[in-house]
């Protein structure tokens, strides 16, 4: 008996090595920052109303201080930028247009671009295009 109980622990022992080093496994998958907007700097530069084609022109910045918090011209307000499972929504709290929500490109941050994408303010139907570079 005690053979048997040495040789239950010696194989409970390779088995634990044996998970141990399958979890130690390095992750070779490339994970997005958690805060990818965090320290970044945006210009508004122009925009439509849905449903005209009319360009209206601004020089609006837009500064990215954490995951949560950031200026538009300024004034201090926080945003929101989720997964979703074919792009990003981007929420931007208290802008001139309101507090408007839209889809973005997964890359739109390594391009430094969102070019006329729809955001809607979310406590309205106006709808916006809105064209953003990115600076810094």
């Amino acid at each position: 008996m005690d053979v048997s109980f040495t040789s239950m622990k010696k194989i409970l022992l390779y088995l634990l090595v044996i998970v141990l080093l399958y979890s130690c496994k390095k992750d070779h998958h490339h994970h997005q920052p958690t805060f990818p907007l965090a320290g970044t700097e945006w210009i508004l530069y122009q925009y439509t109303l849905d449903g005209t084609s009319i360009l209206f022109y601004r020089n609006d910045t837009l500064k990215f201080a954490t995951d949560l918090n950031y200026t538009y011209n300024n004034i201090p307000d926080t945003y929101s930028l989720v997964r979703s499972p074919n792009s990003y929504s981007l929420v931007l709290h208290g802008t001139p247009f309101g507090d408007l929500s839209g889809a973005v490109p997964f890359k739109f941050i390594e391009y430094g671009e969102i070019n006329g994408n729809r955001f809607s303010d979310i406590f309205s139907s106006k709808q916006y295009f809105l064209w953003l570079k990115k600076i810094k």
